[in-house]
């Protein structure tokens, strides 16, 4: 919590000093690159926060944001198998929605072609919390040719910590907190009073120390310049 408030101390006097703020709120598409496991899908979030950007010459400025930004996805399975014994068979399909949320704090050297711009610079992610949740169904007909269908749910928190030793819990664990990434992308300015941003983050810290998984974001936002 001290860092975060140290962090906030910081990003005030930027922005006291400041010739623009960007208030911006959007959404990201994202997912996380499990190494091996290619069955992972794209997540929707929420994104929202603020730019301060500094004119370095007529065409190039320095922009550092401090962003609460949601980055998650999504895993299903699915496949059917016959019983070994009597006969009969069932297919069962596993489905897992996660959901984290980041403190971001991206560093951007933007490029400007009048209303036209791009940006592109390194971003450390700070992990607060998280929500998921999973489905696991079963349908099967057994050797008498009769159905049944067996349905489980439950939702857990997802908590930047180790696993507790002997932990039993459904929580979910991330072992690093700190996430860095680059991002990259672009945008246009329209009348003076609205930008429409839209870039790529890849993270390049893995999220589990047994195995390697890094974030991939998209992102688009609507931002409101107001100059000082």
């Amino acid at each position: 919590m001290k860092k975060i408030f140290f962090v906030f101390l910081c990003f005030l006097g930027y922005a006291i000093q400041a010739q623009t703020i960007i208030p911006k709120v959007g959404a990201t598409y994202s997912t996380v690159a499990f190494e091996g496991d290619d069955d992972v899908e794209a997540k929707i979030g929420l994104s929202f926060g603020v730019g301060f950007n500094f004119l370095l010459t007529e065409r190039i400025s320095l922009q550092p944001e401090l962003n609460f930004v949601q980055k998650g996805y999504s895993e299903s399975s699915s496949f059917t198998q016959d019983f070994v014994y009597g006969g009969g068979s069932y297919t069962s399909t596993y489905n897992e929605d996660n959901l984290m949320n980041y403190l971001q704090l991206p560093v951007l050297v933007k490029v400007s072609f009048g209303k036209f711009y791009l940006n592109v610079g390194p971003s450390l992610g700070y992990g607060l919390k998280g929500k998921g949740s999973s489905n696991y169904k079963e349908v099967g007909i057994d050797a008498f040719g009769s159905t049944y269908e067996y349905n489980e749910e439950y939702k857990y928190d997802i908590l930047f910590e180790k696993r507790p030793e002997n932990y039993e819990g459904s929580d979910s664990y991330v072992d690093n907190r700190m996430n860095f990434s680059v991002q990259v992308g672009g945008g246009i300015t329209l009348m003076d009073k609205l930008n429409i941003d839209v870039r790529y983050g890849q993270g390049f810290s893995t999220l589990f120390d047994d195995f390697k998984t890094k974030h991939r974001v998209f992102q688009v936002t609507l931002g409101v310049p107001i100059k000082l």
